[in-house]
C-alpha cells in the first residue's frame, strides 16, 4: 500500500475511522518544510499574532488555523496502545472484509459489483428486464431506506457513472466477514419487499 511513498513530496493521512482514532486526527507531512512556510502567507502579515515571527517553537506560523489542539497526541497514544503491528492488522482486516464482500457479490445474481478499490465496495442491483437507470436508482433508495428504518444497517449511496450505487466502506475492525454476509443478505431482501 505504501510502495513508492519515498518519492512523494507530501503525504496526507487520517487515522480517524479505520485506525480507531477520534476525529480529527489528520496529518499533512512534507519533505521540505519551506513549502508549508511559503504557503502560510497569513502568518507573515499577522504581527498581532506572533511576538517573535521567526521563532521555530511557534507552530502557529505554519498552521492553516494558526492554533490547534494537540490532535497528533490521539494518534500517538493509539500507536502506543496497539503498535505498528496493530495498525497493520486493522488495515489488513478491513481489506479482507472488503474483499470478502466483493467475492460474495460476484457469486450472486441479485447484485453487481461496480467497483472495488482498497476498502470501498460499490454495488447495485442487477437490472431487471427493461429497467431504466432511474428505476434502478429507485431500488437503491428504497433498499437503503428500509435497512435504515429497521436499524439493520446504515447504508451509504453514491453516484458512479451516473447511477446510484450502494457504497460499502470497510472502515471498522469490528465488522467481520459474517457481518458483511448478513448485510448483503439483508440488502437483497430489502430489494424484494
Amino acid at each position: 500500500m505504501l510502495n513508492g511513498i519515498e518519492r512523494a513530496d507530501s503525504v496526507t493521512f487520517d487515522a480517524h475511522k479505520m485506525l480507531g482514532a477520534s476525529m480529527v486526527c489528520a496529518m499533512f507531512l512534507l519533505r521540505d518544510g519551506r513549502v508549508l512556510e511559503n504557503a502560510m502567507t497569513h502568518t507573515k502579515k499577522g504581527d498581532y499574532l506572533f511576538d517573535d515571527p521567526v521563532s521555530s517553537q511557534s507552530l502557529g506560523r505554519i498552521s492553516p488555523q494558526c492554533g490547534r489542539r494537540a490532535d497528533a497526541l490521539k494518534l500517538w497514544l493509539t500507536w502506543l496502545d496497539i503498535g505498528s503491528d496493530g495498525f497493520g492488522k486493522i488495515v489488513d482486516s478491513c481489506m479482507d472484509v472488503a474483499e470478502h464482500l466483493a467475492s460474495l457479490v460476484e457469486k450472486t445474481d441479485e447484485v453487481e459489483l461496480i467497483s472495488h478499490k482498497f476498502t470501498n465496495v460499490c454495488i447495485r442491483f442487477t437490472p431487471k428486464e427493461n429497467e431504466t437507470p432511474e428505476e434502478g436508482d429507485t431500488r437503491v433508495r428504497k433498499a437503503r431506506d428500509l435497512l435504515e428504518q429497521d436499524a439493520t444497517a446504515m447504508v451509504i449511496d453514491a453516484r458512479l457513472d451516473g447511477r446510484l450505487v450502494i457504497r460499502f466502506a470497510a472502515a471498522q475492525p469490528s465488522v467481520d466477514k459474517e457481518a458483511v454476509a448478513r448485510f448483503l443478505e439483508n440488502l437483497i431482501e430489502a430489494d424484494q419487499v
